[in-house]
């Protein structure tokens, strides 16, 4: 996008425009130095922003690794947490309140929302003037939501640090004269991670809700789908691409600062939702809240659609597979153990019959049979699907340990279509259920008295001979 050198100072130029910014407010507005959260005064949030700033500025001088980096920035968040800045609860306006009494839960959620706004900014600075105006919009809506708060203090410092963003910005559009670096981004970032989740009020509790989550939407939104990208992709989460959204927009629309323009007003529109969201009666919020979700949806759409994320389409689609095939074994097991208790109290023949014609509706079997394992001749219990035409498989599982002739067993034959029939683990997860429930109603007697012989041996004999003709007869596939 460029071809001449760019320094990549602006960081540093940022920073100190903040700092001098802060200087003066407290000298000419008198704004206190620790009135911003419980136990976090305003000499430790530059505290926090000057590390991340040193952090930036040797990798932009040195270049750092993508692990160093994120061990420096988990390190800097845990310092922030030790010296007060913790976030003591999680929730939505007027929906729920969760407070955290935890200290080790507290400072994981510390340490993670600071890290990742850290690192999400320093991903969305991909185009000239995005991360710098990203940053001015999201300190309007945090100074703004102080000013009805009541919180002058907070207000101040959020116009301070959005102040030095825009200043920065003029000189960030495109074409760049200057770029932030990483120094600027990891120090943005992690200023904006604290004063996000700071109360509007003098309450002291630190919550992270709605607000900030749509204060930085566009960044978290962007980091989010990188790392699902390069996850579903089996790639490093570290290593770099041009399928950012920023980069889909840039190729589909029409130029470079109608890209930065949308993005900006995107944002601007979702930090206005979050001082509605914090600030509205309840209908308020409950349209707001009703809004946020029909936008979420839309930019779905259009992200797999418009801007070609088939990532995102590829891998609901493999979602949807699995809990629609989750659901439908569930269903099968569940309707097979029904099965399997009707027909352990099932006292006569023709009400296994019966029982046995169910699995032909329910399961899509298209015959059962109750065999000897070396004939095909079935005896009596039969549930057939009219037609055919379709080629058959089948499986064959044992019902009990009782034999006809000598180790001749008696087996469940379960035929099942080759197209569009049951899959060969349902069959036999079928069979696995109902086969020992038929066995315990399937007696010995009962069984010569289906046979219509007194002696099971003579038909056994009998039929031993012509089970050879009737296998090639019955059709394609059998299998075990």
């Amino acid at each position: 996008m460029h071809t001449t050198p760019i320094p990549r100072a602006g960081g540093l130029a940022v920073f100190l425009a903040a700092a001098f910014g802060v200087a003066a407010a407290r000298m000419t507005a008198g704004i206190a130095a620790d009135t911003f959260a419980a136990g976090v005064g305003l000499p430790d949030v530059m505290l926090v922003g000057l590390l991340a700033l040193v952090v930036g500025v040797f990798d932009d001088a040195a270049g750092a690794t993508p692990r160093f980096k994120l061990v420096m920035t988990l390190t800097i968040a845990a310092f922030a947490w030790v010296i007060g800045f913790r976030i003591d609860g999680i929730g939505v306006r007027e929906v729920f309140d969760v407070r955290i009494d935890s200290p080790a839960t507290s400072f994981a959620v510390t340490v993670l929302w600071m890290t990742g706004v850290t690192h999400s900014f320093n991903l969305i600075d991909g185009l000239d003037g995005l991360a710098s105006g990203l940053a001015a919009v999201a300190c309007a809506a945090v100074g703004v939501s102080a000013a009805i708060g009541g919180h002058t203090d907070l207000m101040v410092l959020s116009a301070v640090v959005g102040g030095a963003a825009l200043g920065f910005m003029a000189y960030n559009r495109h074409p760049a004269r200057i770029f932030l670096g990483d120094a600027g981004s990891l120090t943005l970032g992690m200023l904006l991670s604290m004063l996000t989740v700071m109360p509007e009020d003098r309450s002291g509790a630190m919550s992270l809700g709605l607000f900030p989550l749509l204060v930085l939407a566009y960044p978290l939104l962007d980091t989010s789908l990188a790392v699902l990208r390069r996850f579903l992709r089996g790639v490093s989460f570290s290593q770099a691409d041009r399928r950012h959204i920023h980069h889909r927009l840039l190729d589909v629309g029409p130029d470079y600062r109608w890209t930065v323009r949308v993005l900006h007003a995107l944002s601007f529109i979702a930090a206005a939702a979050a001082v509605l969201l914090r600030h509205g009666s309840r209908d308020v919020v409950f349209v707001t809240l009703g809004a946020v979700v029909v936008c979420l949806a839309g930019v779905l759409v259009l992200m797999v659609t418009w801007l070609g994320y088939h990532e995102l389409f590829v891998a609901g689609r493999s979602v949807a597979s699995v809990v629609t095939g989750a659901r439908r074994v569930v269903r099968e097991k569940i309707l097979a153990r029904d099965l399997a208790e009707r027909l352990k109290t099932t006292q006569t023949i023709a009400g296994v019959e019966s029982l046995l014609e169910t699995l032909r509706d329910d399961f899509g079997i298209a015959r059962a049979e109750v065999v000897r394992e070396s004939s095909r001749r079935p005896m009596s219990l039969v549930a057939e699907q009219s037609g055919g035409g379709s080629p058959y498989w089948r499986i064959d599982w044992p019902v009990s340990s009782l034999t006809i002739e000598r180790d001749d067993l008696l087996v469940l034959r379960l035929w099942a279509p080759s197209d569009g029939g049951p899959s060969p683990q349902a069959v036999a997860r079928l069979a696995a259920t109902i086969a020992p429930a038929l066995g315990a109603c399937l007696t010995l007697p009962a069984l010569h008295e289906l046979m219509g012989l007194q002696h099971g041996v003579r038909f056994a004999a009998g039929e031993a001979r012509r089970t050879g003709k009737e296998s090639a007869e019955s059709g394609s596939g059998a299998a075990h």
